[in-house]
């Protein structure tokens, strides 16, 4: 996948309106912050809505600060437990990561559960969420994406995102590049 992708590529569509099955709802992969909180600032904890003061190309912003947000119907990570995750790493290497409570972060009461550093996602990947009979609940081709979109420029536009929360017509244009909103709706 390369800067070439066909700007009219689908996304696979499973369902529309509200949310009925979970959604890859915002992504990360080229941070431009230490969500992670490896440097200085931040309030310790990794993943939430105050992300270290760092910004790239600072040495705290690494792969380590990618995330993935799933809207989710429940919010529970009981909900995604061994389903996984599929996408090609930087080096080209594909990388299944197995979903349960020891890598999603929730909040109590929100639809929204993160996967925190995920693994080096590459920035023109195809991420695939399985549920636990393998197959595909929702699918985004990240190189057509922004092959519309653009890569990330900054912290205004670091992360890639469905707008509306969970707006899925199956068209690369269901997402926009926007500040990231960390376990929160997208505007």
């Amino acid at each position: 996948m390369g800067g070439g992708q066909d700007p009219t590529a689908r996304i696979q569509v499973v369902g529309n309106g509200p949310v009925q099955r979970p959604v890859i709802n915002e992504v990360v992969v080229e941070p431009q912050r230490d969500w992670n909180d490896s440097g200085a600032g931040g309030n310790g904890t990794p993943f939430d809505d105050t992300p270290g003061t760092s910004v790239a190309p600072a040495a705290a912003v690494t792969s380590g600060d990618q995330w993935i947000e799933l809207l989710t119907v429940t919010g529970s990570p009981a909900e995604l437990t061994n389903w996984t995750l599929e996408f090609t790493t930087t080096a080209g290497v594909p990388s299944v990561v197995t979903l349960g409570p020891a890598n999603l972060t929730t909040s109590a009461g929100s639809p929204y559960v993160l996967v925190a550093a995920p693994g080096d996602v590459g920035v023109d990947s195809i991420i695939r969420l399985r549920d636990t009979t393998n197959a595909v609940v929702d699918e985004i081709d990240l190189g057509a994406i922004q092959a519309v979109v653009g890569h990330a420029t900054g912290v205004t536009d670091e992360a890639v995102a469905r707008t509306p929360d969970g707006f899925d017509s199956g068209a690369v244009t269901d997402f926009t590049r926007k500040p990231a909103t960390i376990r929160k709706p997208n505007p």
